[in-house]
C-alpha cells in the first residue's frame, strides 16, 4: 500500500515528509468513497427488496383471484418451484352445470371454462299486471308455491321500472332462501305477495277502502256501513282523500274508523235513504224559506182536495134531483085513464 511505504521510507529517513502527506491524502479519499459506495449498495439493496415485497404482494392478488389458495402460493415461494399442474378451485359451492374445457387445452383469463350455479338462495322472477304496481313495495313478503304444491317464503328485492307494452305487465323479482333445494331454474311457479306492513321510517298507515263502495248524493262521499247483527245498513257521511285509478283504494280521511264492516258493491240500490234525509244532512242558510213553501204547498193540496170533494157532492146533488123529476114525471103518466 502506498500509504504504509511512505510511512516506512519517512521513518528511515529516505523519503520526504510532503511525500507522506499526500499518500495519507489519498487514504483518507480512497476511505470516504468506500463509505459512499457501502451506503449506495445498502439503498440499492432496501429498494430491491421493497420491489421484491410489493412484486410478490402484486402476484398474490392475482393469484387469489384466480382462486388460489394463500398457503398454496407461500409454498410455492418456499420451495422455489412452480407445479406445471394447476388446480382450478370455484370461488363458492355449487352444481356444474356447464364445462367449456378439455385436458390439454390451452386457456387463458378470457375463457370460460366452466358455469357453476348455487341454488341455496334463488330469484324468482314474477309478472305483476300495471294496476298491482303501487301496491307492492320493496321488502314485501312473499309466498311462493312450487309445481309439488309445497310454500317457501320469499322478499320482494326490485320492482320493474318498465312496462310490457303488449303484455302491460312489469316484473318483480323475490329471494327466496333455498336450503332444500325446492326451486330449480326454470321452473314455473306461482307467488302471492302481501302488501308491506309499516315500518319505522317508512309512510303512515291510512285508512283505505275499494272505489266501488263510495256512493255521492248531492256532493257527499257515503258509505254504507253494516250493522253488528248484520240485517240493516247505514248511510254514513265520509271525507275522502287521496284517490287512485279506476279499481283501486280511496283514502278514507274521516267518518269511518279501522275494522268496521261496509258494503262493498250495489251501493247504487241503497242510495234512497240517504235522499229522503238530504235535507238533514245539509245545513242551508234558507232552511225556514223551505219549511215555508213545504207548508204553502201542502195547503194548496188540501184547498184542492176540498175544490175536488165539493164538486163531487154538488154533481150527485143534481143527479138526485133529476132522478126526482124523472120518477114523478113517470108516475104521472101512468096513471092517466085509458
Amino acid at each position: 500500500m502506498a500509504f504504509d511505504r511512505e510511512k516506512d521510507l519517512l521513518l528511515e529517513g529516505i523519503s520526504a515528509r510532503k511525500n507522506y502527506q499526500t499518500a495519507e491524502t489519498e487514504l483518507k479519499a480512497a476511505r470516504v468513497r468506500l463509505e459512499a459506495l457501502q451506503a449506495r449498495r445498502q439503498q440499492e439493496i432496501l429498494l430491491a427488496r421493497k420491489q421484491l415485497s410489493i412484486a410478490i404482494s402484486a402476484g398474490k392478488d392475482q393469484l387469489a383471484i384466480m382462486g388460489f389458495a394463500p398457503a398454496r402460493v407461500d409454498g410455492v415461494l418456499a420451495r422455489g418451484h412452480v407445479s406445471a399442474e394447476l388446480d382450478v378451485v370455484s370461488p363458492r359451492d355449487g352444481y356444474v352445470v356447464t364445462r367449456n374445457v378439455t385436458p390439454g387445452e390451452r386457456v387463458d383469463q378470457t375463457k370460460k371454462m366452466f358455469a357453476i350455479i348455487n341454488l341455496s338462495r334463488v330469484w324468482v322472477m314474477v309478472d305483476i299486471y300495471q294496476e298491482q304496481i303501487g301496491q307492492i313495495r320493496e321488502g314485501a313478503r312473499a309466498e311462493i308455491k312450487t309445481p309439488t304444491g309445497s310454500i317457501v317464503q320469499g322478499t320482494v328485492s326490485s320492482v320493474g321500472s318498465t312496462v310490457d307494452a303488449q303484455t302491460r305487465t312489469s316484473h318483480l323479482r323475490i329471494v327466496v332462501p333455498n336450503d332444500k333445494q325446492a326451486l330449480r331454474p326454470g321452473m314455473f311457479v306461482t307467488a302471492r305477495v302481501f302488501r308491506q306492513e309499516q315500518t319505522e321510517g317508512s309512510s303512515p298507515r291510512v285508512l283505505a277502502i275499494p272505489g266501488s263502495a263510495l256512493v255521492k248524493i248531492q256532493d257527499r262521499d257515503y258509505v254504507y256501513k253494516v250493522s253488528p247483527d248484520g240485517d240493516r245498513y247505514e248511510p254514513v257521511a265520509v271525507k275522502v282523500g287521496r284517490r287512485g285509478g279506476a279499481g283501486t283504494l280511496v283514502e278514507i280521511v274521516s267518518g269511518l274508523t279501522d275494522g268496521q264492516q261496509i258494503v262493498v258493491s250495489g251501493v247504487a240500490q241503497l242510495s234512497g235513504p240517504i235522499d229522503s234525509k238530504k235535507h238533514q244532512a245539509e245545513d242551508h242558510d234558507d232552511h225556514q224559506e223551505h219549511e215555508q213553501d213545504q207548508i204553502l204547498e201542502e195547503a194548496r193540496n188540501a184547498d184542492t182536495r176540498i175544490a175536488g170533494l165539493t164538486m163531487f157532492l154538488a154533481g150527485g146533488f143534481c143527479m138526485a134531483i133529476v132522478g126526482l123529476v124523472v120518477y114523478f114525471f113517470g108516475k104521472r103518466r101512468g096513471a092517466r085513464p085509458r
